[in-house]
This record gives structure tokens, sequence and C-alpha cells, in this order.
């Protein structure tokens, strides 16, 4: 038995919270949303990503969210706050997935059609850490393996790849 959230606009992705409490909700409306997973009922300000949120990722401790949109920007969020950490990241094009590694010292994040690439940063600071994977078509979907030490990727016209992670390509 399912409950209905009682959404404004269309949902594009959604996240648990690590611990399972929360849902975050990526809208068509630029705005994130937050959701008890137990009521249903939403929880707090919304998030003003500025444009459509195509993709969501919680860190692993739950304390941050990352959003990307189809302004091609990355907005890293305090979760208890419910403010911008002031980390922005820019991509050349639509931002199509992001993803925490399982430390959470890498953040990757994969554009889409003329960017085409994975770029990976450090959450806290926002540079650029190592090099970008670059792909090809519609990059869509990446992944960290669970120890962190690899990435897959995938999306329209792209075979699936994974990529090694070792140190010193690290975050933090």
């Amino acid at each position: 038995n399912g409950a209905s959230l009682n959404h404004p606009a269309d949902v594009l992705d959604v996240a648990f919270s690590p611990d399972g409490t929360l849902l975050a909700t990526a809208c068509a409306d630029g705005l994130v949303r937050f959701w008890s997973v137990t009521t249903g009922t939403p929880l707090g300000a919304a998030l003003d990503h500025g444009s459509s949120v195509l993709t969501l990722a919680f860190s692993p401790d739950g304390h941050q969210l990352a959003s990307g949109g189809e302004d091609k920007l990355v907005r890293v969020w305090s979760v208890a706050t419910r403010q911008p950490t002031g980390v922005v990241l820019q991509h050349d094009a639509p931002v199509e997935d992001v993803a925490f590694s399982p430390p959470g010292d890498l953040l990757a994040t994969a554009s889409s059609v003329g960017d085409d690439r994975v770029r990976f940063w450090s959450p806290r600071t926002g540079e650029l850490v190592g090099a970008s994977v670059q792909s090809c078509c519609g990059l869509q979907d990446l992944d960290f393996a669970p120890d962190g030490t690899r990435i897959a990727v995938g999306g329209s016209n792209v075979r699936p790849t994974l990529a090694r992670i070792a140190p010193p390509f690290r975050g933090d």
C-alpha cells in the first residue's frame, strides 16, 4: 500500500536520505522538496535550484544534498538548514546525474549531449579533482562501486563503461 504525495509539479528524480526518514524530489518547477517518509507530508521549505531539477543525491552521512539541473549547474545544500553550502559546479550541458562516493569525499556529475563527460569534484570546496571521464552521446546515469574505486556510467547511445578511481585521485 503506497501513499501518493500531493506534489504541485512534475517529479524528475527522487532520493531517499541514508537514514530512510526523508524523501527528496527533484521538480520541473526548479524546486527540491522534502517529504516525511512515514507521513507523506512536506517538510520545511523547498530549495530553489533555479531551473528544472533533473537529478538529486544525498551525501552518505545525509548532511548534504546535491541537485543538478537544466541550467548546467550542480548545487550542494545543507539538509539541516536547507541553505546552499556555497558550492556551485558548472558543466557545459544539462546535468543528468550526480552521485557522492561512498566515503563522501567526491561528488561525480554527468552531463548530457554537448558535453558528455563525468567530472569529479570536492563537495567541500567545489574544486575539480582529477581528470574527467569523456563519453559519447547522451550520458544519463552514473554510480560509484560500494568500495569507491570504480564508477559506472551509461545512457542513451552510451555503452555501459567502468572507470577506475584510485588514490591519489580522491577528494579532500
